[in-house]
C-alpha cells in the first residue's frame, strides 16, 4: 500500500476507496444488510451510500460481470479490435456483447478511472520530453447516395495529439488534442505539463517554431521565482534528443493505424490508452516495471482494469457522500 504522502492532501477519499474491501459495490463498505427480494434474487442494501444493489459480480447498473468488461478493456488497449475482443469474450468468457458495446465501456470507465488516478502525485526526475504527433479523426456516419455513386473515400480530418513524459520513469505527465499547433494551442499544453503533475525543471522540445514563444508565455511570465529550462534537441542521434517521446508515439501509432482513425476528438479512446500504459502495461526500459510503479505510485493491483474501476466507483461514491 503506498503511504499518504504521495497522495493530495485536498482528497484523503483516494486511500479509503484502496483500503474498502467490503460487501457493498458501490463504496466498498461492510454496513450491509439484506433488502428483501426482486426477481427472484437478494437485494442488498448500503447503510453508508444508502444504494440497494444485488451481489452478482458486476460493476453497479451494468450487465455483464466485471471479469468480462476488465477483460475487454485490457485485450482492447492491448491491441485487439473491438469484433476481435467480442469474439474473445464470447469464446473463453461465454459472454455475448456487440463490439460497439466495449467501445460505450471505454468512454463510460475511462474518464472515471482518469479522476480518479489523476488524485496520485508520482515522484517524477521532472525532466520531460514533449512533442506532438498528426492523428486523424474519421467520422463513422454512412456515406450519402451520391458519395457512393462517386465512390467517396473520406481521408479523415487531421488533429495534433500534444504529449509529454517523464524521462526517468516513463510517466505520461500529459495529453492535449487540438485542431492547430500554434501558440495559443502550445501554452494550453504546457498548462497540463505544469498543473496535472509536479512543476517540470525542464522540458525537451524539437524546433518547432511555437514552441519557444508559448514556453516564454506559460512559464516565465509566471514562475519568474523558479525558472524552467527549456532544452531544444539537436537530432535522433545527438546526445540529446527526444528518443523517449518517440518511442510513445511509435507505440501510439502502432495501436492507431489499424484503428483506421479514430471517430471524434472526443472520444476517450486516447485517455483510456494512456492509463493503461502508465499503470497496468510493463514497460520493457523499466524491466518490467509500470511507469506508475517508477513513480512510486504501488497499487495493489489483481485485476488490472477492474481494480481501477473498482475504486474509481468507490472514490466517486465518497466524494459525492461528502
Amino acid at each position: 500500500m503506498r503511504s499518504h504522502s504521495l497522495v493530495r492532501s485536498s482528497d484523503k477519499l483516494t486511500i479509503k476507496a484502496l483500503d474498502r474491501r467490503g460487501k457493498c459495490k458501490w463504496c466498498g463498505s461492510d454496513r450491509v444488510v439484506r433488502n428483501g427480494r426482486s426477481k427472484g434474487q437478494q437485494l442488498y442494501r448500503c447503510n453508508d451510500c444508502r444504494h440497494q444493489f444485488f451481489d452478482n459480480g458486476k460493476f453497479p447498473r451494468m450487465r455483464k460481470p466485471k471479469k468480462a468488461v476488465a477483460f475487454a478493456l485490457e485485450m482492447y488497449f492491448s491491441g485487439e479490435s473491438l469484433p476481435k475482443v467480442a469474439t474473445n469474450l464470447r469464446k473463453f468468457l461465454s459472454v455475448y456483447v456487440h463490439p460497439r458495446k466495449i467501445l460505450e465501456w471505454i468512454q463510460k470507465y475511462a474518464p472515471m478511472v482518469d479522476d480518479f488516478t489523476s488524485q496520485f502525485q508520482p515522484q517524477l526526475c521532472g525532466i520531460y520530453h514533449a512533442d506532438e504527433t498528426a492523428i486523424k479523426f474519421r467520422p463513422r456516419t454512412p456515406l450519402t447516395q451520391e458519395e457512393r455513386a462517386k465512390r467517396v473515400r473520406r481521408k479523415g480530418e487531421q488533429y495534433w495529439h500534444f504529449d509529454a513524459i517523464d524521462e526517468k520513469t516513463r510517466f505520461l505527465v500529459s495529453l492535449h488534442v487540438s485542431k492547430d499547433r500554434g501558440i495559443e494551442d502550445t501554452v494550453a499544453f504546457f498548462k497540463d505539463c505544469a498543473y496535472n503533475t509536479p512543476r517540470p525543471q525542464a522540458i525537451i522540445t524539437d524546433d518547432m517554431n511555437a514552441y519557444p514563444r508559448a514556453f516564454n508565455k506559460m512559464f516565465w511570465s509566471c514562475y519568474l521565482d523558479r525558472k524552467v529550462r527549456h532544452l531544444h534537441t539537436h537530432g535522433f542521434g545527438a546526445r540529446m534528443n527526444n528518443q523517449p517521446i518517440e518511442r510513445w508515439h511509435s507505440t501510439l501509432k502502432d495501436r492507431l493505424k489499424p484503428m483506421r482513425g479514430l471517430v471524434s476528438p472526443d472520444t476517450q479512446v486516447l485517455r483510456g490508452f494512456a492509463i493503461h500504459y502508465n499503470f497496468i502495461r510493463p514497460h520493457s526500459s523499466l524491466h518490467g516495471s509500470t511507469p506508475a510503479k517508477a513513480a512510486q505510485i504501488d497499487l495493489p493491483f489483481e485485476d488490472g482494469w477492474g481494480d481501477l474501476i473498482g475504486w474509481a466507483t468507490k472514490w466517486q461514491t465518497m466524494k459525492k457522500e461528502n
